[in-house]
């Protein structure tokens, strides 16, 4: 604007003079001053652009500290959310495994959650089979409990006579009798050896069988594991003995059992072995 009032006083200034114009003079001096602001505004402006510089360089650094950090894309986050996914979807992985290998299997009943053992492999003892079995048993008549278990046999004999009578009272035995069955020769050696040994032949899911059998003032027992037993009979497998007449039994029971091992001699061995006296 001041260059623009220099130039417009100037003219108007150089036809007053020429016209002999008294305000000439004025026009001129107004001129000057035009002239001088032009100068003035050159020499301020380019100190003011350089002042102006770094002021809009501080704002723009502080308007990009204010500006919030930009989303991230769809497209990242997808990719992340389908990484997390998968991690979690292999940790699931091998925690089932492990809990598989090492837990046993579950099964829910309505509200309540059962555990069932996972080795089912083994088969569980015939619980009448076997209350039947001992029936025949050497020394039946005075047998108090039989207890059968999952795959093992427990069976008791009375303590006494006194205890054998107060549970028969019809019977026609008398203390005499009693005594005598279980004194004469090596019946109790017998009863623990060879009905423990008829028992694992006649039952294969048992793996173990107890007897117990007072008399005379002493407890004899037994508890017989079948590995034990397979071992002592130099490595027969009772499995393979089963037979379907268990009185009279088959060629191979009595090949590789009760012909070669049924003697004093050896009963003597087993008891040595297997048969606690208390």
């Amino acid at each position: 604007m001041a260059s623009i009032a220099f130039i417009v006083y100037l003219v108007l200034a150089i036809r007053s003079k020429k016209k002999g114009s008294p305000k000439a003079k004025q026009q001129f001096k107004i001129m000057w001053v035009s002239l001088a602001v032009v100068v003035l505004v050159g020499i301020i402006n380019p100190n003011k652009a350089q002042t102006t510089q770094p002021e809009q360089a501080a704002a723009s650094q502080e308007v990009a500290k204010a500006e919030p950090a930009q989303p991230t894309t769809a497209t990242e986050t997808t990719t992340s959310e389908t990484k997390k996914q998968s991690d979690d979807q292999q940790a699931a992985a091998s925690t089932t495994e492990t809990e598989t290998a090492s837990e046993p299997v579950k099964a829910t009943e309505g509200k309540e959650t059962i555990y069932v053992d996972a080795d089912t492999t083994t088969q569980a003892l015939d619980k009448e089979a076997v209350l039947a079995y001992a029936g025949i048993l050497r020394g039946s008549p005075f047998i108090k409990d039989v207890n059968v278990g999952k795959n093992d046999i427990s069976i008791a004999y009375f303590s006494s006579f006194k205890q054998y009578k107060a549970a028969n009272p019809q019977s026609q035995a008398t203390q005499d009798i009693y005594n005598d069955y279980f004194s004469t020769g090596d019946t109790i050696n017998k009863i623990l050896m060879e009905e423990s040994t008829r028992l694992l032949k006649e039952f294969p899911a048992a793996n173990e069988i107890k007897i117990t059998l007072p008399f005379g003032g002493d407890t004899y027992s037994i508890d017989l594991k079948e590995d034990e037993a397979e071992q002592f009979y130099g490595g027969v497998d009772f499995d393979t003995l089963k037979t379907s007449d268990p009185v009279d039994g088959n060629s191979e029971w009595r090949a590789q059992i009760s012909d070669k091992y049924f003697n004093k001699a050896d009963r003597q061995s087993f008891v040595d072995q297997f048969v606690q006296v208390n």
